[in-house]
């Protein structure tokens, strides 16, 4: 785009310099320039404007209130059916808990197992405080080593319960809970339950989409403003671009129209000026190849009227240079009179007859001579009556 507008420009300085120089056309030029400029500017300005406008407006109807609310909600009812399988395995925690916290060592494992078939949990384990494990059971899922939690997990459940959701890179989300077991806060060891269940794959396939989504529409709608933005410069680029293509379009096809009336008016400069060798090319089919095909016909023309003039003058100057040859060679006087009896030649033996000076003649005609000469008019009126005899 810098290189079409610096092109533009540079054809734009150029025919500003021909108009301030006078060249012939260059007027001409800018006139179309300016007219097929705004052929361009006019659509393309109507278009620019009704496109911000629908841009604008389309960009808005994305980010409508309603779906950014069901989007919340979404996300919101899958928060809460993760809280509720979350709260329903602290319930069955505590009532695990309730249930063996009198059991002895030699039952426990027993009842944990009937326990976790009951309630469909994918993992039990039972320590103390110290990171003891004192019973682990757990389905076809779980892992042979249990899964404690770390210290700061451990006091907080010391205080009295704790429930989380956490991310597991091979199991996905796990629902934690652990819960103490009643009595043995009084005991030098606090004894813990915990429990671990996998939050269902579909549930946390669709909150992580819903959290996605969410994610997404929040940074989009925060950007909407800078999309508009975005959208309305690549237009304005567009349309600059359009305009300056138009323009330069422009000014090639004015100056192809105006360079063969350049051509033209400096031939016709020449045939003022009498040089009829100005021929120049015919290289279209329309009006001005029929205006330049007649220009050359009619130099040619002129050309060859010229020659035969000069042709024939020529010839003149040589029949009269060969009477004057012959006349001048005559002993007897000669006299060249026109139809009203105006002197056109003499000789110089009919100077010298009649003593005659053309000078003093003039423009008399024969019958007024004797005004300049009196001696002669009895010759004169002689003549004159023998003429019409």
């Amino acid at each position: 785009m810098i290189a079409l507008a610096v092109l533009v420009g540079s054809r734009l300085t150029q025919l500003l310099k021909r108009v301030r120089s006078k060249v012939f056309g260059s007027r001409l030029t800018i006139r179309m320039v300016l007219m097929f400029s705004l052929v361009a500017v006019l659509p393309g300005a109507l278009v620019y404007t009704l496109s911000v406008q629908f841009l604008n407006r389309s960009i808005e109807t994305w980010f409508d209130v309603r779906v950014d609310n069901a989007l919340d909600r979404g996300l919101n009812l899958g928060h809460n059916a993760i809280d509720y399988q979350l709260n329903d395995l602290h319930r069955k925690a505590s009532v695990i808990a309730w249930d063996i916290h009198d059991n002895s060592l030699s039952a426990l494992l027993e009842r944990l197992s009937k326990l976790r078939d009951q309630t469909g949990v994918q993992e039990i384990t039972l320590f103390d405080n110290n990171g003891q494990v004192h019973a682990h059971i757990g389905n076809e899922y779980a892992s042979l080593v249990p899964s404690l939690p770390d210290r700061k997990i451990i006091t907080e459940a010391e205080r009295g319960s704790y429930k989380a959701i956490e991310s597991d890179p091979v199991n996905g989300l796990m629902m934690r809970v652990i819960v103490q077991l009643p009595g043995s806060e009084f005991s030098n060891r606090v004894k813990l339950l915990q429990l671990l269940q996998p939050v269902p794959k579909q549930l946390a396939q669709d909150a992580e989409l819903v959290e996605q989504v969410r994610s997404e529409y929040k940074q989009l709608s925060q950007s909407r403003e800078g999309l508009k933005l975005i959208f309305s410069l690549t237009l304005t680029m567009a349309l600059t671009m359009a305009l300056l293509g138009a323009l330069a379009l422009a000014i090639y096809l004015s100056d192809k129209l105006a360079a063969p009336l350049s051509v033209l008016a400096a031939g016709t400069r020449a045939v003022a000026q009498g040089d009829f060798t100005q021929q120049h090319p015919v290289i279209s089919r329309d009006e001005l190849g029929i205006l330049t095909h007649s220009f050359n016909r009619m130099t040619r023309q002129l050309s060859d009227a010229r020659d035969t003039l000069e042709h024939n003058q020529a010839e003149q100057a040589e029949a009269k240079a060969y009477v004057e040859a012959i006349l001048a060679s005559l002993s007897a006087g000669v006299l060249s009179l026109d139809e009203d009896w105006h002197l056109q030649s003499a000789n110089h033996s009919a100077l010298r007859i009649l003593g005659l000076d053309p000078s003093r003649i003039g423009d008399l005609p024969l019958s007024k001579w004797n005004q300049a000469y009196p001696n002669l008019t009895a010759f004169f009126a002689h003549t004159i009556h023998g003429f019409f005899i």
